[in-house]
This record gives structure tokens, sequence and C-alpha cells, in this order.
């Protein structure tokens, strides 16, 4: 049963993501950051470019119980993080957005340097490269893929 609700998700999310990336058109310069929540605002992902390197970082208020260093609210969220097309990496993270988030519904899409981060019914948020290629997630828990049945429950 889990296993199949995981695979409708997944089905669901990457299907919205591959609409609305064929509906996007390139634009000719793009802002240095790129911010999105959930409907929430709880769950969020930011796409930046340091350095000329795609960065892109996601952080969940909800991952606090499954990251237990990062219990202070006024000093450190839980976050993910991936500097190129290197690994993604489990952090504290202690800062806020560089740009104002712009909040995706269920099913809604944003992106921006080469990425693009989807938002599922249950509040997570996943994030893709330009080619497709599963990258990040955020809400129950924070990384390169969702982890256990907690990373589905809102």
């Amino acid at each position: 049963m889990f296993r199949s609700s995981l695979k409708k998700t997944f089905a669901a999310v990457f299907a919205g993501a591959l609409v609305c990336s064929a509906a996007a058109a390139p634009a000719a310069a793009q802002p240095a950051s790129f911010a999105f929540t959930n409907q929430q605002g709880d769950v969020g992902c930011e796409l930046l470019t340091v350095e000329g390197v795609p960065f892109v970082l996601c952080r969940s208020e909800r991952a606090r119980a499954q990251m237990p260093d990062c219990v202070d609210p006024s000093h450190q969220i839980p976050a993910a993080t991936r500097s190129g097309s290197g690994a993604v990496h489990t952090v504290c993270w202690n800062q806020g957005y560089t740009a104002t988030p712009a909040r995706l519904a269920p099913d809604g899409t944003g992106s921006g340097h080469g990425y693009t981060v989807v938002a599922d019914p249950l509040g997570n948020l996943h994030v893709f490269d330009s080619s497709w290629r599963y990258v990040m997630f955020a809400g129950g828990t924070v990384g390169a893929t969702p982890v256990g049945p907690s990373s589905l429950s809102s």
C-alpha cells in the first residue's frame, strides 16, 4: 500500500514538472536567486548561483524531529544543499532566503538556474535538474530522496 502511494505521488510530481517545463520559455537573463515554498510556508527551496555554479538549498521546519541537531528554531533549520552536480549534503542552516519566496500550490512548479521545484499535494517539495534527474527532497525529511513513511506525512 505504502509503495503504491509513493509511486503515484512520484508519478504525479514528475508529470507536473514535465508539463510546466514544456510550457516555460527560456529567459534572457535570470535573477541571482529563485525561492519557493509550499502553501504553508514551512518547507522551501532556493535556487542560486554562487560564483557561476548552480546551488540548491532546501529547508524544512517539519524535518526537526528527524534532525535533533537543528532543534533551536531561532538559529538553525534542517536543510539539504547541493553545489553544481555534486552530492547532496544534509546540514543545519542558519540563514534565511536571499529572495522573497513564491508559494507553490499543490502540484505547482517553479524553476530557475536549470532546476525545477515541484510541490506535491502533501506539501513536500521535489527538485529536478534540467535532465529531469531527481536532485533533492524537502518535507518530513530533507536530503537526496524521501526517506521512510515520515516523508509522506504532513
